[in-house]
C-alpha cells in the first residue's frame, strides 16, 4: 500500500501541474487520481498507518498489539487526509464546496496533529512520524489553498487566459456566491471555454440546462 501512495502522490503532483499548463485531459486525470487517493486514505488509512497488508486486513492476527484507540486514531487520520484531497481537487477544478472540504479537513487534521505531536514527543514512534509527514505535505498544501482566497481565481486566470469571458463570470460569481444567476453564467462560460467546437458547446449547454430544469422541478 505504501507503493500505491507514493505512485499516486507523484501522479497527483504531475496532474496538478498538467492542469495548470492546460494539458488536454488533465482535469479528468487529476479527478481520477485524487479521487482514488482520497478513497485510499478514507477506506484503508487504518490499515496503512498500522502497516497491515491489504491481504491481511480481515485477519485477526494482524491486529494483535494494536490498541483500539490507535485504530480509531488511524481512521480519523485517513478521513482527514481524504477530505483534504477532495478539497484540493474541488479547488483546482473550481467546483463549489472546495473551501468547505478544506475547512473541515484542516480542523480535523489540526486536532489530531496536536495529539500526535504529544504522543511523538513521548515515544518517538515511527507510527506518529509517518502521520506527521503526511500532515505536513497534504495539510500544508491544503492550508495554502484555504488561506489564499484568490488562489482559485489566480489559477483560473492562468488556465483560461484565452477566455476572458470565463474569468469575468468567475469573478462575478466570487463576488456573490449566493446568486443563482452568477453561478449559472459561470457554468455556461466554463462549458464554452472547455468545448472544442461550437457544436460541442451547444450540446453540452443543452444538457446542462436540462439538468438545471430537472433539478428545479424536483426541488418544487
Amino acid at each position: 500500500m505504501k507503493r500505491f501512495e507514493i505512485i499516486f502522490g507523484i501522479l497527483s503532483v504531475v496532474a496538478i501541474i498538467m492542469k495548470l499548463a492546460l494539458v488536454s485531459g488533465s482535469g479528468i486525470l487529476m479527478t481520477l487520481i485524487l479521487t482514488l487517493l482520497a478513497c485510499f486514505y478514507f477506506y484503508l488509512g487504518f490499515a496503512f498507518f498500522n502497516n497491515i497488508r491489504l491481504k491481511k486486513i480481515f485477519s485477526k492476527s494482524s491486529y494483535y498489539g494494536i490498541s483500539a484507540l490507535r485504530i480509531i486514531g488511524s481512521i480519523g487520520v485517513g478521513w482527514g487526509l481524504s477530505i483534504m484531497c477532495c478539497g484540493i481537487l474541488f479547488k483546482m477544478m473550481h467546483w463549489p464546496g472546495g473551501i468547505l472540504f478544506l475547512h473541515i479537513g484542516l480542523i480535523q487534521i489540526f486536532v489530531i496533529a496536536i495529539i500526535v505531536l504529544v504522543k511523538f514527543s513521548l515515544s518517538k514512534s515511527d507510527f506518529y512520524k509517518t502521520i506527521l509527514l503526511r500532515f505536513a505535505i497534504i495539510g500544508g498544501l491544503g492550508l495554502l489553498f484555504f488561506f489564499t482566497t484568490d488562489l482559485g481565481l489566480s489559477i483560473a486566470r492562468i488556465q483560461y487566459k484565452n477566455h476572458p469571458a470565463y474569468i469575468k463570470a468567475y469573478e462575478k460569481y466570487l463576488e456573490n456566491t449566493e446568486s443563482d444567476e452568477a453561478y449559472h453564467t459561470w457554468n455556461i462560460e466554463h462549458i464554452r471555454a472547455t468545448s472544442k467546437s461550437q457544436e460541442e458547446f451547444e450540446y453540452r449547454k443543452e444538457m446542462y440546462e436540462k439538468e438545471i430544469s430537472m433539478w428545479k422541478e424536483h426541488k418544487k
